[in-house]
């Protein structure tokens, strides 16, 4: 019990950056003196937090390194990741304003805040990653009594700290912002308020992804990143070339929605199709899946 006392600084201090991070509401609302921007920021982030369901992919990553430490493991896994990473950006980025037309047709003339959004998501799931990946590889805390100094210089403190000083300047920069431009329109704020979000995460990437090549051999997988990001632009095309003939924006969501989700599949369809063409990585994944399906419906 003395032991975790004695620690139980650190996890209280990586944990205090999440109150920090919804500041920026807080914030809003007191400087502007109305929740009207608050409302279009969140519908907006509702749909760029699609691409944040890629994370899923990598939860049993700590684990998974406190146990073996392994490299190849976090290789494959953020290959993975990206995967479903790169498409789940191009959908939130083209589906943007039939997905705010979803949700109420007042949002629609949002989908600029949620595109900005969506890249800002892109970046922090792959910052997520990184400092997942730099915190599981550290040893310090596996000591019976480690020294606060060792504490101190260890990745269980540089990572959340490297974060504090990110959040710290966004806040910062939103704060100068608002000010500066008081008399714009709820809209305008919240594009700002966006591009203030990717503006940090960004030089964020860069630092984390600085540290983590210094600190282990994560190897990027950039033949396999170019052929995702190439299945989707054949998607995003694909999207440009029917969409004015599928989506049908109609007041009824019985309408519009049936039309929506046809988009989507064929999207979804064209991306599967291709990355299973030109990607062994993505065979062995459509193997692997129907290899456990029909064993279950065996068993």
């Amino acid at each position: 019990l003395r032991r975790w006392l004695k620690l139980s600084w650190l996890p209280m201090y990586t944990r205090s950056l999440n109150v920090l991070k919804t500041l920026d509401i807080v914030i809003y609302t007191i400087l502007t003196g109305s929740v009207i921007g608050v409302a279009y920021y969140s519908v907006s982030l509702t749909i760029a937090n699609l691409v944040a369901h890629s994370s899923s992919i990598t939860q049993g990553l700590s684990p998974k390194l406190l146990a073996t430490g392994s490299h190849e493991y976090f290789r494959e896994n953020f290959t993975l990741m990206m995967y479903f990473l790169i498409p789940l950006l191009g959908i939130s980025v083209i589906f943007a304003k039939a997905g705010l037309f979803a949700l109420n047709p007042l949002y629609q003339d949002g989908y600029i805040a949620a595109i900005i959004l969506s890249f800002m998501i892109f970046f922090k799931v792959i910052n997520g990653t990184l400092a997942s990946i730099l915190m599981s590889l550290e040893k310090v805390d596996i000591e019976k009594s480690p020294k606060f100094s060792k504490l101190i210089k260890s990745k269980l403190f540089l990572v959340p700290s490297a974060r504090l000083v990110s959040t710290s300047i966004y806040l910062s920069v939103f704060v100068f912002i608002l000010f500066t431009f008081q008399n714009s329109s709820e809209f305008e704020l919240v594009e700002w308020w966006a591009i203030i979000g990717l503006s940090v995460e960004f030089p964020f990437f860069i630092f984390m992804w600085i540290f983590v090549n210094r600190n282990t051999k994560l190897a990027f997988p950039y033949l396999n990143t170019i052929k995702y990001i190439g299945a989707t632009i054949a998607f995003v095309f694909v999207f440009i070339l029917t969409s004015d003939f599928i989506i049908n924006y109609q007041q009824s969501i019985f309408d519009y929605l049936p039309s929506v989700i046809l988009q989507l599949a064929i999207c979804i369809g064209v991306y599967l199709a291709i990355t299973y063409l030109i990607d062994k990585r993505t065979r062995k994944l459509f193997r692997s899946i129907f290899d456990e399906i029909t064993y279950k419906k065996n068993n």
